[in-house]
């Protein structure tokens, strides 16, 4: 927030009418923008120091884990198909909401995949 209000107040001095009225670039400028700069790369530098966690759709409500080949079930849901699969071949209710399925059939989310796969490359 302190930044934020740095620069703030830097954008609005540099709005003045005559040039000489401004602040000095070499004393008031560069000064201001070399120490926001300092306080931008420490930030980068802690949130590539993190594990990147997936994002919650993502992962699927059986494994917990990261699915390898989304698919929606009749429930509506998206689940690994290996997961969903070996669930149906014991059960006919979904594994989420407990209620019947209508049908048994798996629609391949492609999306899903190409976002997982995206998430997956940019994170190794």
């Amino acid at each position: 927030m302190e930044e934020t209000r740095k620069l703030a107040a830097l954008a609005l001095y540099c709005t003045e009418i005559r040039a000489k009225d401004g602040p000095d670039l070499e004393n008031r400028i560069l000064p201001t923008l070399e120490s926001l700069n300092k306080v931008a790369e420490n930030a980068r530098t802690l949130i590539s120091s993190e594990p990147k966690q997936p994002p919650s759709h993502f992962l699927c409500p059986l494994l917990k884990d990261v699915m390898n080949e989304p698919c929606v079930a009749a429930d509506g849901y998206t689940y690994d198909r290996r997961a969903i699969e070996e669930w149906m071949a014991d059960h006919r209710t979904s594994p989420v909401t407990n209620l019947p399925l209508q049908n048994i059939n798996l629609l391949p989310s492609h999306t899903l995949y190409a976002a997982i796969v995206e998430w997956r490359r940019s994170n190794q």
